[in-house]
């Protein structure tokens, strides 16, 4: 693997006309990648008040001389990954990060454990209703403390994230709901009306508003300093594990999965959901995918 990024490296340094040192050379594809990606930092290109080179990248179309030794690499990857109801959305082999030297409590590969790792983006654009059921009555049984007559039809966005440096674990809730009680999410207004004046710039609006009667509000179980409540965690950790195991297998001896995550919801933007999202992290060491130290 070393060399076949090595050679990638190449590539990219000769289409460039670039002698310098290169660092984290990587390789990728994606829905939106038409063939493969190579993409480096030009070491010798960092200026002096610049702490991270500049990246450049190419992509390797399927008319290029080296496109069939790429493309059976990542054949050979994706034959070992088996999907049900996801896509595979992306797929990187990239060194592995290193985070020693720092006061993260990282859960993933680190370069103790490999050499690179290959990075599987998974993806599935509807919510199974059972997963969508649970997930907003967690939220609404949350909700109902402020407002009583919340229910899971009023959610009109819920985003479930998941932290990022370890596999499945729930890091905050939030979305928007659609109430007639606007005020029982803010602690600083006390009725419909402070609400109104507080958002209003005219009377005209604040009258409009009133007429109106049902506002969509922010609202979030998570805070800066907290996770969402247990039982929330609970329930997301779980649906999402499911959703994984239920989803991908990957024949690789070594791997981690990242949760992502889930959003849902009437009033999303589009190209924001309905959406399940994970990751697949599998080491590569000696050259070997699928092993560690």
């Amino acid at each position: 693997m070393e060399e076949f990024l090595a050679e990638c490296g190449e590539l990219l340094a000769d289409s460039l006309d670039y002698t310098g040192s290169m660092s984290h050379v990587d390789v990728s594809t994606d829905e939106y990648t038409d063939g493969y990606e190579i993409s480096a930092r030009l070491d010798d290109m960092k200026a002096d008040d610049d702490s991270i080179p500049p990246v450049e990248d190419m992509v390797i179309s399927e008319d290029h001389s080296y496109y069939d030794t790429i493309d059976s690499v990542f054949s050979d990857i994706r034959s070992n990954i088996t999907t049900s109801g996801v896509e595979v959305s992306s797929i990187v082999i990239k060194p592995v990060s290193d985070f020693s030297d720092t006061d993260v409590d990282w859960e993933l590969y680190t370069q103790q454990d490999c050499d690179y790792t290959v990075f599987v983006g998974f993806v599935s654009h509807t919510v199974p209703d059972d997963i969508e059921s649970a997930l907003s009555e967690e939220v609404v049984s949350d909700l109902s403390v402020r407002d009583p007559d919340v229910s899971t039809d009023m959610l009109s966005e819920v985003f479930y994230f998941y932290s990022d440096i370890s596999e499945v674990s729930l890091e905050g809730v939030y979305g928007q709901v659609r109430t007639s009680a606007p005020h029982e999410y803010y602690s600083e207004v006390e009725s419909v009306t402070e609400y109104v004046s507080q958002i209003s710039d005219t009377a005209e609006e604040y009258d409009e508003l009133i007429k109106q009667g049902v506002f969509t509000v922010d609202w979030r179980l998570d805070t800066l300093d907290s996770l969402p409540p247990e039982s929330v965690c609970e329930v997301g950790n779980s649906a999402m594990t499911e959703f994984i195991e239920d989803t991908v297998s990957i024949a690789y001896p070594e791997y981690l999965i990242e949760g992502e995550g889930v959003c849902f919801g009437s009033d999303l933007d589009e190209g924001e959901g309905p959406v399940i999202r994970y990751y697949g992290h599998i080491p590569i060491t000696n050259g070997v995918i699928g092993s560690v130290n």
